[in-house]
């Protein structure tokens, strides 16, 4: 979460390490991903840099936990955001739903 001075808050973003089971690599007998649960910043403080801050304080973590990768399912609105903070898409990446998002 991030704050004004006053202790207002302007958003928040929440997210998960996952260790995966997967075949290993050499070197590499444990992978781990994280992925970005859910964004958000307060209407009076959107455009103003939040959103990427929160961004980047949930990629670093992530990387201090040994994540191989992070991912995220973005709203429309936020794809740009993501994508300026690095985050691609990929073609080998499938999803299937298996019901209705909130």
């Amino acid at each position: 979460m991030t704050s004004e001075p006053s202790g207002e808050s302007l958003g928040w973003i929440s997210g998960l390490p996952v260790s995966v089971d997967r075949v290993p690599t050499p070197g590499r007998m444990g992978r781990v991903s994280a992925e970005l649960q859910c964004l958000y910043v307060a209407l009076a403080a959107r455009n103003r840099g939040v959103g990427t801050q929160l961004i980047d304080s949930a990629v670093g973590a992530a990387g201090d936990l040994g994540a191989e990768r992070i991912t995220v399912h973005s709203s429309e609105r936020a794809v740009t955001a993501y994508a300026r903070a690095g985050f691609g898409s990929s073609e080998r990446f499938m999803d299937q739903s298996l019901g209705p998002m909130c």
